[in-house]
């Protein structure tokens, strides 16, 4: 099923199995933890005055990163073969 797919450094994953690894490691550090996941809209992603609309939230843009983000980026996704289904 192609919505039940995350990606993150260690690469593609069904999102069952990232929450709960986030979960599992922030249990370890802060008993009690818990995270209600929320649907952002993808612009989100590369606006930071869009991103700070949400509490606790503040990313990064493209451009305030150190030179080109975009090729170290595309590089890095090659690393990772899509998941196939």
């Amino acid at each position: 099923m192609k919505d039940d797919i995350a990606f993150d450094y260690h690469g593609y994953t069904s999102w069952k199995k990232l929450t709960g690894h986030f979960e599992e490691k922030a249990n370890r550090w802060w008993p009690g933890w818990h995270a209600d996941y929320i649907p952002l809209p993808i612009d989100v992603l590369i606006s930071e005055r869009k991103s700070r609309e949400y509490d606790g939230l503040w990313l990064r843009e493209p451009k305030q990163f150190l030179h080109n983000a975009l090729p170290r980026d595309e590089a890095f996704l090659k690393k990772f073969p899509p998941p196939s289904g």
